[in-house]
């Protein structure tokens, strides 16, 4: 997710008021107690005392949040987050962490055999997907901690974002639009030029993405796409909802909030007054719930999207990424300014 907001940071640069410093190699704290060495010659890594502030937990749909940072190095930067099958991961500049989810308070640990700069994680039938913008990606072999490049093939690595449909047939997101492949990753075919990527999802078999222009959509499978919501600049965050989908657009210092009921074929645009954020990096449905960030805080939604309360104040006017494991809502800090 964050190398999505870098990109529509790169490509319209009044989309922010602060830069983050992500992308960029961040020295490790030396507050560590020990070290260990895995048996696969990879690098030696560093078992760090308690950290906090890195990545936060709610239990109650949002209303209480909990700092979970115990195990984390000290300032490390968390890039993107994901949580299914049992476990949550987080990706920063050196690979991942994993923690089993659900259990309480997460107990982190590092995934040895991927030390790449990983910038998404996401859902495949065979395993997770890995996404390290600019140097492809990776799929997991399901439960070995192997990580294979599926990248190999493309031309363009710059790859935001993957989706793995039902029958098997994977598509990519990147600065040269989408690509797609049917034999697990060994040839490529692009099927949309137009735009730059950031997300793609799938709802009642409808493929949508978010583009630099505004919403894409594909009823056939992902060989044709249309422009679908184009008045409103960027398109920056999508997600299901309880009512259907909800996405946000961004242009020229304006933020709008969009519903659809029909899959993505028309959008309705929300109140501007109903608003209380002016810029946030994501929107995540949880229950009866839609959540979102602003550098305020975060902000909940109990009537998709009418009206917002304040649910976790932001001292330092960081905004977040969320995501959601059954009933546990995980969110990171994206930066402040």
């Amino acid at each position: 997710m964050y190398a999505r907001i870098i990109v529509l940071c790169c490509c319209y640069p009044c989309l922010f008021g602060c830069q983050y410093s992500r992308d960029r190699p961040q020295p490790m704290t030396t507050n560590t107690e020990a070290t260990a060495t895995d048996t696969t010659q990879q690098k030696p890594y560093k078992v760090w005392k308690s950290a906090s502030k890195i990545v936060f937990q709610s239990i109650d749909n949002g209303q209480t949040w909990q700092d979970v940072s115990a195990g984390l190095p000290e300032g490390v930067e968390i890039g993107c987050i994901y949580a299914g099958g049992g476990e949550v991961f987080l990706g920063f500049e050196n690979g991942l962490f994993r923690s089993v989810a659900n259990s309480g308070t997460p107990i982190w640990k590092p995934e040895l055999l991927l030390d790449h700069r990983i910038t998404d994680i996401i859902p495949g039938q065979a395993g997770l997907y890995a996404c390290s913008n600019g140097r492809g990606f990776f799929q997991e072999l399901s439960g070995t901690g192997v990580w294979l490049p599926m990248h190999k093939a493309l031309e363009d690595q710059s790859v935001y974002t993957v989706l793995e449909t039902a029958d098997g047939t994977v598509f990519i997101g990147s600065n040269s639009g989408i690509a797609t492949s049917t034999n697990g990753g060994k040839t490529w075919k692009g099927v949309f030029d137009e735009a730059v990527v950031t997300n793609l999802i799938t709802v009642n078999g409808v493929l949508l993405g978010t583009a630099s222009r505004g919403v894409i959509r594909s009823t056939d499978g992902g060989a044709h796409w249309d422009w679908v919501l184009t008045n409103s600049g960027a398109a920056v965050a999508i997600d299901r909802t309880k009512g259907g989908l909800g996405a946000i657009t961004y242009d020229g210092g304006k933020q709008q909030f969009y519903t659809s009921k029909d899959s993505g074929s028309t959008w309705q645009q929300m109140d501007d007054n109903a608003l209380p954020f002016r810029f946030n990096s994501d929107i995540k449905a949880a229950g009866d719930y839609l959540f979102v960030s602003e550098a305020t805080g975060i902000f909940r939604s109990s009537d998709q999207g009418n009206t917002w309360q304040l649910v976790f104040p932001s001292k330092d006017n960081s905004m977040f990424n969320f995501v959601v494991s059954g009933k546990v809502i995980f969110a990171i800090p994206l930066g402040g300014c």
